[in-house]
């Protein structure tokens, strides 16, 4: 499967666009678990070796396919500050339905911060305020990952959420 990672930059009539920064090749065609997206993460972007905090993005479609991940903020090695507009910007241009989001923790804790619980508390109401589903959260470290949703943190969409 064809991976696509895409940016947000301004256009000349200074609108908000979507442009392709890079495709990977992927070999599942399924996503339809956390730990196969954790793998993709891990090799495409390898997100658990990074030194400081990424937030990343998976945009999806009504039939479940990804339409295009994105990397929605960079921080320190202790947080990311995610925005609200920067999640829903994206989702709205490429006209997804649901998503999934993930970070790295690079300390090694798969256990979420209150910061974690708060930010996705806030990200599950402005996704029920749009009609786009949250489908989960997950912490990835250099050994393992933890899914919210798997542990039942806040009210995750429970489906089957890609095929």
């Amino acid at each position: 499967m064809e991976i696509v990672k895409y940016g947000v930059e301004i256009s000349d009539s200074k609108l908000n666009v979507l442009v392709k920064e890079n495709t990977y090749n992927y070999g599942s065609q399924f996503f339809n678990k956390p730990g196969i997206i954790v793998d993709m993460l891990n090799t495409v972007f390898h997100a658990g070796r990074q030194a400081e905090e990424h937030v990343w993005l998976l945009a999806i479609n009504n039939s479940c396919e990804v339409l295009g991940v994105f990397e929605v903020c960079h921080g320190s090695v202790s947080e990311a500050s995610v925005h609200m507009r920067e999640i829903f910007v994206r989702l709205c241009l490429c006209g997804a339905t649901g998503f999934i989001l993930a970070h790295n923790h690079p300390g090694n804790s798969l256990a979420p911060s209150e910061a974690d619980i708060r930010m996705t508390g806030k990200v599950t109401e402005a996704a029920t305020l749009m009609g786009i589903k949250l489908f989960d959260h997950i912490i990835i470290c250099k050994n393992g990952y933890m899914s919210l949703a798997e542990e039942g943190t806040n009210n995750f969409i429970r489906v089957s959420f890609l095929r």
